[in-house]
């Protein structure tokens, strides 16, 4: 599939910047991973390999390690996003990270016209699941980022540009998953 690509190719670059960054700060695997929340030095590893399809409670263990932003991280520092956004972001615990997120998903729906009920269609998902999402009650994996990316035709970042514009609606018309 696809998607399982594109996530394969994320992972790998994704793995790369978290092995530069924590070089650029002087760090070991298990120094790293103590001062991210208490990852494991094989998790780091499986990061830095591009093995782990990354969580969004792993991310905000990660950014807290790296004095950084999901979104920053995720873009590997390759967008710029607005100061409110960074403010909103800098300062975020696991929960508050699934609330923004969550928040910020339901407005790029709205913006698309979709409800919950046909945007679990296109995903192919239950419609108990997938409103476990929207109401910041599931952590998503990096693939489940990428799943609600391609179906609202946005990126991953826009997920965590929470003082951003929202996508631009011209042409748009939802993607469904292939099976």
């Amino acid at each position: 599939m696809e998607l399982e690509l594109q996530l394969k190719s994320d992972m790998n670059l994704f793995g790369s910047f978290i092995f530069s960054e924590r070089k650029k700060l002087g760090f070991g695997k298990k120094k790293f991973g103590q001062l991210c929340g208490g990852l494991s030095e094989t998790y780091i590893r499986n990061l830095e390999e591009g093995k782990a399809n990354i969580t969004l409670k792993s991310l905000v263990k990660l950014k807290f390690g790296m004095n950084s932003t999901i979104a920053t991280i995720i873009t590997r520092n390759r967008r710029s996003f607005s100061n409110k956004t960074l403010k909103l972001a800098l300062n975020e615990d696991f929960d508050t990270a699934k609330q923004n997120f969550s928040n910020r998903l339901v407005a790029i729906m709205k913006s698309r016209k979709l409800n919950s009920i046909e945007f679990s269609n296109y995903l192919g998902m239950d419609e108990s699941a997938t409103n476990k999402y929207l109401n910041d009650s599931e952590n998503p994996t990096y693939l489940m980022l990428l799943r609600f990316a391609y179906v609202l035709k946005v990126e991953v970042e826009d997920f965590f540009d929470y003082a951003g514009p929202l996508p631009d609606n011209t042409n748009f018309k939802p993607r469904y998953l292939s099976p």
